[in-house]
């Protein structure tokens, strides 16, 4: 979000809902999902496309519940995909 270009084009496309995957959990992925969110964006945490080294699982855990309770909403990756198809399905009736 630091990407002023990029920021444009998610406004000039009306995108809102910012579906989100990445490495270390507790830095990148937590950062991201926290900006977007103050940034006004709806953020979905994709759980299981994600991840951290093994030393960090505690801290991985914990900044999922975080985003979970305060920023976003976190949902396996095949769950997003369904609400995806569906939502193109009824934009096609």
């Amino acid at each position: 979000f630091s990407n002023d270009e990029f920021r444009e084009v998610l406004r000039k496309r009306e995108i809102t809902t910012i579906a989100v995957s990445g490495v270390d959990t507790h830095i990148c992925v937590e950062g991201t999902v926290r900006q977007g969110y103050d940034l006004g964006y709806r953020m979905l945490v994709l759980s299981d496309l994600i991840g951290t080294r093994t030393s960090e699982l505690d801290r991985h855990d914990s900044s999922l519940a975080l985003c979970d309770r305060y920023f976003g909403i976190t949902l396996d990756s095949d769950s997003f995909l369904q609400i995806l198809r569906s939502h193109t399905a009824a934009l096609a009736v």
